[in-house]
């Protein structure tokens, strides 16, 4: 039965020469560059601003960003399933102009609206 540390990315690290160590590293740093980038950008503005990571901006900023997880969770599933982007901007502008000239026509149902909205 092999041994446990070879199984784990440290043991494995451990067993590269320097060139194989220094190219894993980048390798991780390269596939991991944007989670490095957010999380340094994160310890830089709580330094700054130190009521940053209070509860009251936490909820504050994952409610500013709640309407627009339907729409990248739905361009997401676009381009996993079909590798086709579908210009979700474009798409919500769209909806948006339609809808907001459907409101102002009198007597237009507004579940006709949303209806409209859905086909979107």
């Amino acid at each position: 039965m092999p041994s446990s540390e070879n199984n784990t990315p440290l043991g494995n690290f451990k067993a590269l020469p320097a060139a194989g160590k220094r190219r894993a590293a980048l390798d991780f740093i390269l596939n991991n560059a944007m989670y490095i980038i957010i999380f340094a950008a994160i310890v830089f503005i709580a330094v700054k601003v130190p009521s940053f990571l209070s509860l009251s901006s936490i909820v504050n900023i994952i409610s500013l960003t709640a309407s627009k997880l339907p729409i990248a969770l739905g361009v997401a599933g676009c381009i996993v399933l079909t590798g086709t982007d579908i210009s979700a901007g474009r798409v919500v502008g769209l909806t948006a102009c339609v809808g907001a000239s459907l409101l102002q026509m009198a007597g237009y149902p507004i579940w006709a609206l949303c209806r409209f909205g859905l086909y979107f």
